[in-house]
């Protein structure tokens, strides 16, 4: 599966086949980042079993490779023509009410999306203010000597 893209001579063109290379690799790295996760996690299943040794940070270090397999590879995935969904009820629409699905589920996507983003700017404020009132009940006149 992959998107038609005009290809010419054009400046626009030159440009567009060096982000795809650009693409390609980030996807490459995408890929290098789960086959060191899958290492990771099988050295820590194993340090854990044989050595009762799991490895320090371990859940931390799976965060971090988290968001780049998620971020690497959403330009690739993009340009493919790719998308994370199912497609079981709208791939069985033609014409109107196949457009008429997708305008719909990308207006439900978008709301979903502002709710999850007010939802971190809640997360986040929380946390400002936190460290506002922890330094407030540390140092309440300022900075002292």
């Amino acid at each position: 599966m992959s998107a038609s893209v005009l290809e010419d001579s054009s400046a626009v063109s030159r440009v567009d086949k060096v982000f795809f290379k650009l693409e390609s690799l980030l996807n490459l790295a995408a890929g290098c980042v789960i086959v060191a996760l899958v290492a990771l996690a099988t050295t820590n299943i194993l340090g854990r079993w044989l050595f009762s040794m799991p490895i320090s940070g371990y859940i931390d270090w799976v965060e971090q490779a988290m968001a780049f397999i998620a971020f690497l590879g959403i330009a690739y995935t993009q340009r493919m023509g790719g998308h994370i969904r199912m497609d079981i009820l709208v791939g069985r629409f033609k014409g109107r009410w196949l457009w008429f699905t997708e305008f719909l589920s990308s207006v439900l996507m978008l709301v979903v999306t502002l709710l999850l983003i007010y939802g971190s700017y809640l997360h986040f404020w929380r946390a400002i203010l936190l460290v506002t009132l922890l330094l407030i009940s540390i140092c309440p006149l300022g900075l002292q000597s």
